[in-house]
């Protein structure tokens, strides 16, 4: 799962720059959140929210949180995340950043997972 910024185009109409000029302030990009397995198609994903909002926050506005637990509890597939969202614990989110030495759920069980292959490579 990965956050993406995107700029907004500026429109030459006048009508449309209106409706998107809020609160005085010129909206210039959007933030989207995507999911992505590994076949590298986009299963989910939620986008255009206001370019000030943090990745954690889209990601639980969008209902991800509860669609990436759905998932972990049906076939125990775990999600790979970055430092945007650091402040998120839960056992099926795994951080880039994370030590694999069993930090939570998720990271115990990709250790064990990489030490069985191991086993198998170099009996």
């Amino acid at each position: 799962m990965d956050g993406m910024k995107l700029y907004l185009q500026k429109s030459p109409e006048e009508k449309i720059k209106r409706c998107i000029i809020m609160a005085g302030k010129q909206i210039i990009y959007v933030t989207n959140v995507f999911v992505f397995v590994p076949d590298r198609t986009i299963s989910i994903a939620f986008f255009n929210v206001l370019g000030s909002v943090l990745d954690r926050q889209v990601a639980k506005w969008g209902g991800i949180y509860d669609k990436l637990e759905s998932v972990y509890k049906s076939n125990g597939g775990i999600c790979i995340v970055d430092s945007a969202f650091g402040k998120i614990d839960r056992e099926f989110l795994m951080k880039t950043s994370q030590d694999y030495l069993c930090s939570n759920k998720a990271g115990y069980l990709v250790q064990k997972k990489i030490y069985k292959q191991s086993e198998l490579q170099h009996p």
